[in-house]
């Protein structure tokens, strides 16, 4: 049976924010399947996870410069072969996509999972961390049925003097673009460059031929070739 994907998307906004009281539903990880596959314990106080980005692969495979090595060229981090992420996930997704590692009973907001934050209570988990890393990771789920998180997000990064300071990843959020102002939209500059660079990675190393295929369609064997070539 076909999903209704914009009625769930109306069932889920409503049931993870609560925008008069600026409160996100968030995941909690503690005790589900999700933190099995964690290679790191989740950390702020259940809710957060570290999310890695590695050129080492698996043996036998070619090394993975995607998105790192152009992350870092336009974010002026300088050579890397690791970037960590601090990730949070709001609770709800509208999709139910074959090749989510999400465990699905964590996109239907359900609160034995899941506890309502605010932004700022959030962002304080977040600054206790030891170590923390340098890119904050707003996930899901679906984040853009919460776009509101983002802008507030952002206004946290603010308020705690940290301006260019963390990078906040972020999905294609046309519906937050849209309610930013000039100001705002500069915060989004890091994360415009790194994509834009990644882009321009994809489009240097594999035809459009490739690119527009289905992901079950792709040639592995003739992707390994091109990466070397």
């Amino acid at each position: 049976m076909p999903i209704d994907t914009e009625a769930l998307a109306r069932k889920y906004r409503a049931a993870t924010i609560d925008v008069p009281n600026k409160r996100l539903l968030v995941t909690n990880f503690r005790g589900t399947e999700q933190e099995k596959d964690l290679t790191e314990p989740a950390n702020c106080d259940g809710f957060g996870r570290i999310r890695h980005f590695c050129k080492a692969t698996s043996s036998g495979w070619p090394s993975n410069p995607l998105p790192i090595e152009p992350a870092c060229r336009a974010l002026r981090l300088g050579p890397q072969d690791e970037i960590r992420a601090q990730v949070f996930q709001n609770a709800a997704c509208n999709w139910r996509c074959w090749y989510c590692f999400v465990p699905f009973n964590l996109l239907s907001a359900d609160q034995a999972h899941s506890a309502w934050l605010t932004p700022s209570e959030l962002f304080q988990l977040f600054l206790a961390q030891p170590n923390r890393p340098l890119v904050l990771d707003l996930s899901g789920g679906q984040p853009e049925l919460t776009p509101e998180w983002v802008y507030w997000m952002i206004e946290e990064i603010e308020n705690n003097g940290l301006g260019g300071q963390i990078y906040l990843e972020i999905q294609t959020f046309t519906p937050v673009l849209e309610r930013l102002d000039s100001i705002r939209l500069e915060t989004f500059d890091n994360q415009r460059r790194a994509v834009e660079a990644w882009q321009r990675e994809l489009d240097r190393r594999f035809p459009a031929s490739v690119r527009d295929l289905p992901i079950t369609q792709i040639p592995m064997g003739r992707l390994a070739h091109k990466r070397d070539a």
